[in-house]
């Protein structure tokens, strides 16, 4: 199958300043499930992967149905670039995947549009990658895009 799209997830276990920081809970849901559940919203994204080295973030990830890749120590450190993640779960991976979405679990307060408008960008044009903006969106947008997430992450986390 060609133009599948997949999301990728980094999510080590292991931060200096922040422990376990990709599980800590916003309204009671882990940042990482948010992630998961934002991805699984698209149409167009064909599989979630997380990739971790953490038993804790591991429960996270298949009680939200990404799909885990075991990511190795020496990948795992403090000043490894994404890019090393994201090149070996495409490497693990037994399919032919044509597009990445990065997607941080640090970074769940998303417009619930803002990937799907981006990708369709990024389809239509000629164009290797679409970084997202970084930029405030009216609080009634993401409050709403929010609020949504949450209530399905307490559904899915409650059973």
């Amino acid at each position: 199958m060609k133009n599948k799209t997949i999301a990728i997830i980094p999510a080590r276990g292991n931060s200096k300043r922040l422990p376990k920081k990709n599980i800590k809970l916003l309204s009671g849901i882990p940042l990482l499930a948010l992630s998961i559940l934002y991805a699984q919203k698209h149409s167009f994204i064909e599989g979630v992967y997380v990739s971790t080295d953490d038993e804790d973030v591991k429960k996270v990830d298949m009680d939200f149905g990404a799909k885990e890749v075991e990511r190795p120590a020496h990948l795992s450190g403090d000043f490894e670039p994404n890019v090393s993640a994201l090149k070996h779960v495409t490497e693990s991976i037994d399919d032919d995947t044509e597009n990445v979405v990065l997607l941080q679990a640090t970074n769940p307060l998303r417009p619930e549009n803002l990937l799907s408008d981006a990708f369709e960008d990024y389809s239509k044009g000629n164009y290797d990658n679409v970084p997202l903006p970084r930029e405030l969106y009216a609080k009634e947008e993401w409050n709403e895009s929010m609020n949504t997430l949450i209530e399905t992450a307490k559904e899915r986390f409650e059973d």
